[in-house]
């Protein structure tokens, strides 16, 4: 979980967070990365991190490859994710990441 109290969600941020993901994969023996993710310019789709993936794949030769979806209203796996969680935790107090992570009922993979 990444709650907006731990900073901004920027590509600076984006881009240390896929850092993090991608080194603990190369230590598991991943050689190549695929990403997806919706057309949002300040997060996904801009030098920083288009930049930062060049790094990334020289310094650890790796090949990485990112999709972005076409712009309009499209919908991907988390945004699905995100409908779920708010009908599960619809009608119940929750007042803390912690409690969503503790709250079995709002567990997305109790549901079938």
């Amino acid at each position: 979980m990444w709650p907006e109290i731990n900073g901004k969600h920027g590509a600076c941020e984006v881009a240390s967070c896929l850092l993090k993901f991608i080194k603990i994969k190369i230590k598991d023996g991943a050689k190549e990365f695929r990403f997806w993710s919706d057309n949002c310019a300040g997060q996904n789709r801009n030098r920083i991190v288009f930049s930062f993936y060049i790094y990334v794949a020289k310094k650890y030769g790796v090949t990485i490859s990112h999709r972005i979806l076409e712009r309009g209203d499209t919908q991907n796996e988390a945004d699905s994710l995100h409908a779920l969680i708010e009908r599960n935790a619809k009608n119940k107090l929750v007042y803390t990441p912690e409690q969503c992570q503790e709250n079995p009922e709002l567990d997305s993979s109790n549901d079938s």
